[in-house]
């Protein structure tokens, strides 16, 4: 676990130790069973060999989790992903247990059979495996309690309050108390609006279908995820600027999946009232609203205020030439004190990576990027359900006067 998290490099830290430890192992029992040198030897590294390959798809895979600071996305993924990495675990240990005996069968010991501790070796992997997955889920789950985005959820079950910045400008000071007020007022709400377990309800059609889109999103980000990270931080380094918040570069299933849930919602119903029929506007809304999700992996730069727009400029340059697709642009700061301006500061872009995977790509001076997780959980009070449009006036109100503070770019 230690060589996978300070090499970054999970599958190669597993199957060098695995590898060894297996050829070690196999070749002191070779010997004991009289086995020449050269069988002994031989017999080691071929099998050492076979399961330093093969573990890629078992540890190596689980400790994935230690690097890309990226568990399961809800209390009960944890669950299943656990239950998902046991089994693979014991798949790959049972695979690597026929071989070994096959080996061991053509060279030291003809009367060992193919299936011998096959069983055994495979409930132990499942369990040790499933074990790590789910540790490594918990501890994740637990950081991203830090996630003002994951608000409701952390404070829920870990009663996690999220901390205002230690410097605070004057303006940030006079607002302090109010915030603090804001987000004990959001806590209640969020309590209010929980289901409770005598209150469960069944998930409508569309909830339904809205929950497995973002799972698939989710899973799609993911595999696309690594080079992706990969090239924005080298251009980063090139453009003197910094990776922000990469810990919360995949959204939360649950946010995603309500999001596409309450898009589509609302697009269904206006097409219905234009005439189509329920079923014909249900797979437009959701063909609709899928289309234009772009954020199940997102990412934020940061730049100082002096040049900013040059390197904003310079890094959709860059990424142009490596064969991303910019498809859309909303520059928020030219939206300051107009009917469109709601205090948010920065530069959001959509983007399609080479292998065609779609992400948002947010461009921030450390000041806006300050306010933006400042402000955030009065943007959620904002867009919930039960806030009042005088409410939600209120909570804008207090967003941009916060927001009129940051420096412009140059």
């Amino acid at each position: 676990m230690f060589g996978a998290w300070a090499t970054k490099s999970p599958t190669a830290a597993v199957s060098i130790y695995d590898g060894l430890r297996t050829g070690g192992s196999i070749y002191d029992e070779a010997k004991s069973n009289g086995a020449t040198e050269t069988q002994a030897q031989n017999t080691a590294l071929l099998t050492g060999g076979f399961v330093g390959l093969t573990d890629r798809f078992g540890y190596g895979k689980t400790l994935e989790t230690l690097n890309s600071g990226a568990g399961a996305t809800t209390w009960r993924a944890v669950f299943s992903e656990a239950i998902k990495d046991g089994g693979r675990n014991a798949v790959v240990a049972g695979g690597q247990t026929v071989f070994e005996n096959g080996v061991a069968r053509q060279t030291y010991d003809p009367n060992r059979g193919y299936l011998d501790n096959v069983e055994q070796r495979m409930m132990a992997a499942g369990i040790t495996g499933a074990t790590l997955k789910g540790g490594l889920d918990i501890i994740s789950k637990i950081k991203a309690g830090k996630n003002p985005q994951v608000l409701a959820e952390t404070q829920k079950i870990f009663k996690v309050e999220p901390k205002l910045p230690i410097e605070l400008n004057s303006k940030q000071i006079e607002f302090r108390n109010s915030g603090i007020d804001l987000k004990a007022k959001l806590n209640e709400k969020l309590k209010s609006a929980e289901v409770k377990p005598t209150e469960a309800r069944s998930l409508t059609q569309t909830e339904q279908v809205a929950q497995k889109e973002a799972i698939k999103l989710i899973e799609q980000a993911r595999r696309s995820e690594p080079k992706v990270t990969q090239d924005l931080q080298i251009l980063a380094k090139q453009t003197n600027g910094e990776m922000v918040g990469l810990d919360y570069r995949f959204k939360s299933e649950e946010s995603l999946s309500r999001k596409i849930n309450d898009k589509s919602s609302r697009v269904e119903k206006a097409l219905i009232r234009q005439g189509k029929t329920p079923v014909e506007a249900s797979k437009i809304a959701l063909n609709d609203t899928l289309s234009k999700i772009n954020d199940s992996l997102r990412y934020t730069m940061s730049f100082t205020k002096e040049r900013y727009y040059s390197a904003y400029k310079e890094t959709l340059a860059k990424l142009e030439k490596q064969d991303y697709k910019v498809v859309e642009t909303n520059d928020f700061w030219k939206k300051a004190g107009t009917n469109s301006d709601f205090g948010y500061r920065g530069i959001n872009t959509t983007l399609i990576s080479p292998s065609g995977q779609k992400f948002e790509l947010q461009f921030h001076t450390p000041e806006s990027f300050k306010l933006k997780m400042e402000t955030h959980s009065l943007y959620e009070e904002a867009r919930l359900p039960s806030t009042s449009t005088e409410r939600v006036k209120e909570l804008r109100q207090v967003q941009i006067e916060m927001a009129n503070k940051i420096p412009i770019p140059q």
